[in-house]
């Protein structure tokens, strides 16, 4: 082999790692631009959340809720298509329309609720496919107020307001200088899409509220349970005290510059006494009920007793319509709230948590000392 051949070979292999390099570039920001688009997608919904969301309201603020919201400034054409319609078909009609900002593609819903995301992904691949920079809307007001039922059908809007619209041709151009409903003007095809509306109106006369609020109610206290703090039972009698203090690194000082607090140790019962009794114990277990109720009754006069439960029985709900029962007819029964054993040093219940003048003072009771208390 000359040299000139080698020459010509290298140069060959040299053109070619450059095109495949060059080719792998556009590979990957093809698969990054797919990404992004993807990314953009809704997110899975099922029909429930759908449905729950038109129940709840939420759905009032977005386009399919209100058809005069959101509408273009200016003219705006919306061409109305439906995957009764080829790929080929759809896809020539995104490259006609490639950049334009005054130009929508709207599809009016799904075939198959159950199959709504990928539906909806399939037209965005369609968008990629095409390679065009166009919106397609999901929009079933528009097939709606229009009574369409065919596409291609294309509409023009001023300003938001109508101006004209023809079904079997895709080409705005038609519209040119005309006004009105222009009827059929080519070929057409049937919208196989149900409109989203309808979905939306079907699953909520099939929702039966009365059970959704059951289990709503029987629900609740599963997911509680979750996050409940475990307390260990108490053990032996013990005492002992949790000092609030804080330190202020510098004055806290109003806009209008008035000192709320100054720089150093700051004792918030110095500046709020606190006239509460906190009965801390697991409502689930019968002998903390009854020694619940023991401190509740005994409370000295000007402290307000709260009694608190770390646990639940029953239904969960049971726990706390039993309260009158349990621990007589004016008490009122509390969860414990997240940070509450931290603030007071609540380790173990039951627990009765009072304040003196400085510190927080955390009385822990057994069962055996209860006892005691009784066989008094």
């Amino acid at each position: 082999m000359t040299d000139n051949e080698k020459a010509d070979i290298d140069s060959l292999i040299r053109v070619a790692r450059e095109q495949q390099k060059e080719e792998e570039a556009n590979a990957k920001l093809a698969r990054e631009n797919n990404r992004e688009m993807l990314r953009k997608m809704p997110e899975s919904r099922t029909d429930n959340e759908m449905i729950s969301d038109a129940v709840t309201g939420a759905i009032a603020e977005a386009d399919v809720a209100d058809g005069k919201q959101n509408k273009m400034a200016g003219d705006f054409y919306y061409v109305l298509v439906s995957a009764s319609l080829s790929d080929k078909e759809i896809k020539d009609m995104m490259a006609d329309y490639n950049g334009r900002r005054d130009v929508s593609l709207v599809i009016r819903g799904v075939t198959d609720k159950a199959k709504l995301m990928d539906e909806l992904t399939r037209w965005q691949q369609l968008v990629l496919d095409s390679g065009a920079e166009v919106t397609v809307n999901l929009d079933p007001i528009i097939f709606k107020d229009n009574a369409v039922t065919a596409v291609p059908t294309i509409i023009h809007e001023k300003d938001g307001e109508f101006v004209a619209s023809v079904s079997g041709i895709s080409n705005i151009d038609f519209l040119k200088d005309k006004t009105g409903k222009l009827g059929t003007a080519g070929p057409t095809k049937e919208v196989v899409e149900r409109s989203l509306l309808d979905m939306i109106e079907e699953g909520v006369k099939n929702l039966d509220f009365d059970q959704m609020k059951k289990d709503a109610l029987n629900n609740y206290w599963p997911r509680q349970r979750q996050g409940f703090e475990a307390f260990p039972t108490v053990l032996k009698r013990a005492t002992h005290t949790i000092d609030p203090t804080v330190i202020i690194p510098q004055d806290i000082v109003t806009p209008e510059g008035v000192v709320v607090a100054k720089k150093g140790k700051v004792n918030p019962l110095d500046v709020i006494p606190f006239g509460q009794k906190l009965i801390v114990f697991d409502a689930s277990v019968p002998w903390q009920r009854a020694i619940a109720r023991q401190e509740y009754e005994s409370t000295e006069p000007g402290i307000n007793p709260i009694l608190i439960t770390t646990n639940v029985y029953g239904d969960g709900w049971d726990t706390f319509k039993d309260a009158a029962q349990h621990y007589g007819e004016k008490a009122r029964l509390y969860m414990i709230q997240p940070g509450m054993s931290e603030r007071f040093g609540i380790e173990a219940v039951p627990s009765i948590v009072t304040a003196d003048k400085k510190v927080f003072i955390i009385n822990e009771y057994p069962e055996a000392n209860y006892a005691q208390k009784v066989a008094k």
